[in-house]
């Protein structure tokens, strides 16, 4: 009998079998799940379940599948099934070529403690209710079956030991589908990114005897992005899909002796951050995103990428997280058909590589470097390509080869083959974290952090781990000889409290369970705020027309090439730009900095075109201790930031993938400490990539280039500010606070103003319309500058970032307006200005949509006002006391004093600015010689009343709703009336403002 196998049809990358005189082992034997049936096989509580009944098959089904079977659920038989929950049961299948008996036992892959966590809340929700099995077909020890069974659907693989059979349901329909894989038309598709292992993960012929298997238990957390969520409809259906996936995936390893569990599944029931487009990107955006997880590894699965990719060979018991992850495309549906095998594929492949098998086709096997089997160099793949090309395997790949690209296809009998299961299985058996699958684990906690850090405080925290009852604390000084304990408590956070500033400590934390304690997690350290940002300052650039250090500790850079220009708001000569082809400045004494272990680089940039961009680099480059940060490093393809301090490529390294280019100003701050073992990247104040690693500088003995050196394609093409290096790890309310106020050496004063605009309020929600921004109206540069308004040492040619004008609601843009720096006992004088941008809500923030507004000036007493395009400004009666801080003044509140008479107008409880400037000369005017009326008139054509203007951006519109109106409801024209007091005509009313 021909034996039929996965086939062409299939996308994936599989391993082969073994040496040319090893392939006879590939071939189906009885295994795991056949002896647990027969293990179970004299008990006499196994009975018969019927519960499909034969359909036959719609016309469009049987064009697709011809020789498919079609049945119909009997939801009685379905309901018995759950409420028993029977641990050994025999499932008939009424197929068109004879009914088909599934003999299956309880597989038991979901841990005791497997919970399901949503997205949108956070928060762990009841799993529903699902019964996993494995089993074998007519009783035949050489086929196998694994099936989920839900109070509404069945769903599973089968392989009668011809070939591979799909079970389950429909799409969007109760109607339940069995058929032969071979016979679906699926595009071949599918690929593996992970790459070969190096010479040291390089596979000798396994001594372990057939049958020996490790009895430890390898744990998951598998996440599931959005896109599945989608596909599936419900937050049930993708629950059932996925553990139903897990346990055919983990029945092929069980079947090989290897038991694999899935600990916790997290859903994406909203927009996730996973929208990369390939298999690489989803697999780094997961590293980012995920610092830490539930289980042993961890698995992303989604719909993009067509294919897969495991960070490492190595992820059981890594230190760093990022090489216990992977990603798997898979697919879900063919024209309404459930598919399971390809997606089966996928995870257990990707799997298999994290447990620490190569690819069957890798120069790396028998011993002597060689490959198993030969169908991914037949194929056209090149990995492999450094030694000669294998067999192809006549009875079907293993799990680990690229068979799939050739017609003997993937035979799930094969299982791994015997050189990679003695590696699966080995490393499994060594790796010290994992349990015993007969035990219940007192877990050990996972996921230590310390957060809320300031000078003299930490909150310490850490995943619950299995069976816990409480927890016992441990932390020191770093260098301490002895440890400070907290027993017994009862949370996975602990208030640390009575620290000191700028100082290094560590933790570790173990599990108190009923039948003793866990030993102690890895410890973890972090450093306290300093008392100030000047603390472990060692050099700021504020570059204000000079390179030179103003930290006072002297580190002065030379200047080749770079020019003066604007910052981020508008101020001339406050930053340098450089022109991407040899701009440079050079540090010469890099030597004197120590910054081995510890260091803290803050920076903004405007980056004009992406080409490497190097901020700072240290040269003679050294791959092995490597200073370098480019937030545009273009490497294989891709936008990556990179940040190297030591070892490229190893513990040094800290590389964002697919980073995009915007083109306008914005902030960075790495870090790197051996203290917490970590790096990490900050983008505009938040955490945008941690990795849980570290690396150290030993030669300082070099120069540091700003701008780049030697190589043209990284040199900076754009413009750099403010420039600091601490020798500390920054806390992330530091990042902040740089971020907000700026550098500790040219600090700036920072201003929340509050205000509304009294065209657009609408007093019922106390808000004021976006009308201009849903239209698409609000200009992305300050329009200000063209009003030919007076900007004064700052302001002009502001930008708003990417994204700020998509966001909606509360916090919503309205418009732009400009807020002054007056002098204190002068307040006729602007001392500088700043183009800001206003909200629904009335709060006055920078570029960002959301930081408040900072001037650079020294902290003091200012008087503070706020100036709009078609209404009256406004101004603080008195000083205020300005500062890094920012301080809030609030002219929505009629508590708040402004200078002159009915400067603003009343709304109930509100304030706002007088509107109806038209012609912004600081007086609005009904009737008469230059008045506002009449400038709507003539913005509609000056001859009919009726007439509007829409999709421009102009002062006629006063009421901000994107369209200019002078009749009709909602006009601008009436507005006006009511600001000059609406009973006479001729009255007027000015701006008050010194």
């Amino acid at each position: 009998m021909t034996t039929r196998s996965i086939s062409r049809p299939f996308v994936l990358l599989w391993i082969g079998v073994g040496l040319a005189y090893q392939l006879s082992a590939q071939s189906a034997a009885p295994r795991g799940v056949a002896t647990l049936v027969a293990d179970e096989a004299g008990k006499p509580t196994w009975r018969t379940y019927h519960p499909f009944t034969a359909k036959t098959l719609d016309a469009g089904t049987k064009r697709l599948l011809p020789e498919a079977s079609l049945f119909s659920l009997d939801a009685a038989v379905l309901e018995e099934l759950m409420r028993r929950a029977p641990e050994v049961l025999e499932l008939v299948l009424p197929t068109r070529q004879g009914e088909v008996h599934l003999r299956l036992v309880a597989s038991h892959r979901l841990t005791d403690e497997f919970q399901v966590l949503l997205a949108s809340s956070g928060r762990a929700i009841g799993a529903p209710p699902g019964l996993h099995y494995a089993g074998i077909v007519n009783n035949d020890p050489n086929t196998l079956a694994a099936i989920s069974i839900f109070p509404d659907q069945v769903m599973g693989i089968v392989h009668d030991g011809q070939g591979e059979h799909e079970l389950g349901p429909m799409e969007h329909s109760n109607a339940h589908i069995y058929y032969a894989r071979e016979d679906l038309p699926v595009p071949n598709s599918f690929s593996c990114g992970t790459e070969e292992g190096s010479v040291d993960r390089a596979h000798d012929v396994p001594e372990a005897i057939e049958g020996e298997r490790s009895v430890k238990c390898v744990r998951f957390y598998w996440e599931v992005n959005y896109d599945i969520f989608l596909a599936k409809g419900s937050v049930v259906n993708t629950v059932n899909y996925v553990t139903a996936l897990f346990n055919q995936s983990a029945v092929l390893y069980m079947n090989d002796g290897i038991s694999i569990t899935l600990n916790q599944v997290f859903v994406w029931d909203v927009a996730s951050p996973y929208t990369g487009t390939t298999i690489l990107e989803q697999l780094t955006y997961f590293q980012n995103t995920r610092n830490s997880f539930n289980g042993d590894l961890a698995h992303l699965l989604g719909l993009a990428g067509g294919g897969g990719r495991a960070a490492s060979l190595a992820g059981l018991c890594n230190p760093d997280n990022d090489n216990s992850m992977c990603y798997s495309g898979i697919s879900t549906s063919f024209s309404n058909v459930p598919t399971y095998s390809g997606s089966v594929f996928v995870v257990t492949h990707e799997v298999g590589h994290l447990l620490g098998s190569n690819h069957t086709h890798a120069c790396a096997w028998n011993g002597n470097n060689t490959q198993i089997d030969g169908c991914g160099p037949t194929a056209g793949y090149t990995e492999g390509n450094t030694c000669a090309t294998g067999p192809i395997p006549p009875s079907g790949g293993t799990m680990m080869s690229y068979c799939h690209l050739n017609p003997v296809g993937i035979n799930f009998l094969n299982g791994f083959g015997p050189q990679p299961l003695a590696v699966i299985t080995n490393s499994v058996s060594a790796a010290p974290c994992l349990i015993t699958c007969a035990n219940v684990a007192c877990g050990t906690v996972f996921g230590s952090s310390a957060s809320n850090i300031t000078t003299t405080s930490a909150v310490l925290n850490w995943m619950p781990a299995s069976s816990a009852i409480a927890y016992d604390l441990q932390w020191k000084q770093v260098g301490a000889a002895s440890w400070n304990t907290v027993s017994s408590i009862a949370g996975t956070s602990y208030p640390l409290s009575g620290l000191s500033p700028w100082t290094g400590y560590t933790f570790q934390v173990k599990t108190n369970c009923s039948g003793g304690a866990s030993v102690h997690a890895t410890a973890v350290g972090f450093t306290t705020a300093g008392n100030s940002l000047s603390d472990g300052l060692v050099a700021c650039y504020p570059f204000n027309n000079t390179p030179n250090d103003v930290s006072g500790n002297g580190h002065n850079g030379t200047l080749d090439g770079p020019l003066p220009t604007a910052d981020r708001y508008g101020v001339p000569n406050a930053a340098y730009a450089f022109d991407g082809v040899d701009d440079r400045i050079a540090i010469t004494d890099l030597n004197t900095w120590a910054i081995n272990n510890e260091i803290s680089i803050s920076f903004w940039v405007k980056a004009l075109e992406s080409k490497g961009n190097l901020i700072v680099w240290a040269w003679p480059d050294i791959a092995s201790d490597r200073l370098l940060v480019s937030p545009h490093y273009f490497h294989t393809g891709s936008n990556d930031f990179a940040w190297t301090f030591g070892t490229y490529d190893g513990t040094g390294k800290c590389y964002y993938t697919g980073y995009p280019l915007y083109g306008e100003w914005e902030h960075y701050v790495v870090t790197s400490s051996t203290v917490s073992n970590t790096m990490k990247i900050y983008k505009n104040g938040s955490l945008f990539d941690i990795e849980q690693h570290a690396g150290s500088l030993t030669d300082l003995d070099r120069t540091l280039y700003i701008g780049g050196y030697f190589l043209a394609n990284f040199q900076l093409h754009g413009s750099l500010d403010d420039l600091t290096f601490h020798r500390r790890e920054l806390t992330a309310g530091e990042v902040t606070q740089l971020y907000v106020s700026g550098t500790p050496c040219a600090p700036r004063i920072t201003v929340a103003a509050k205000v509304f605009l009294d065209g657009p309020y609408v007093q019922a929600n106390q808000l004021m319309n976006d009308g201009l921004r849903t239209a698409g109206l609000i200009p992305g540069i300050e329009p200000y500058s063209g009003l030919a308004y007076p900007l004064v040492a700052g302001g002009a040619g502001t930008a708003i970032s990417a994204g700020v004008t998509t966001s909606a609601g509360n916090n919503a843009i309205t418009d732009w307006v400009v807020v002054e720096l007056r002098a204190p006992a002068a307040p006729y004088v602007v001392l500088a200005t700043r183009t800001a941008l206003l909200q629904r809500d009335g709060d006055v923030v920078g570029m960002d949509g959301a930081s408040p507004v900072a001037f650079d000036a020294t902290s003091g007493l200012y008087s503070i006002a706020i100036r709009h395009r078609n209404h009256l400004g406004v101004m603080t009666a008195a000083p205020i006391a300005l500062s890094a801080v920012p301080a809030v003044v609030d002219f929505t509140s009629p508590g708040t004093s402004t200078y002159g008479i009915a400067a603003q107008r009343q709304v109930g409880t509100r304030m706002t600015l007088w509107t109806g400037d038209v012609t912004r000369n600081g007086q609005v005017k009904y009737a008469g010689g230059s008045n506002d009326r009449d400038p709507i008139l003539v913005a509609i054509g000056g001859a009919v009343p009726t007439a509007t203007l829409s999709g421009q951006y102009r002062a006629e519109d006063v009421n901000l709703d994107g369209q200019v109106k002078y009749a009709g409801g909602a006009n601008d024209r009436d507005i006006i009336l009511q600001t000059i007091g609406g009973a006479v005509p001729t009255a007027t009313r000015t701006q008050q403002l010194p």
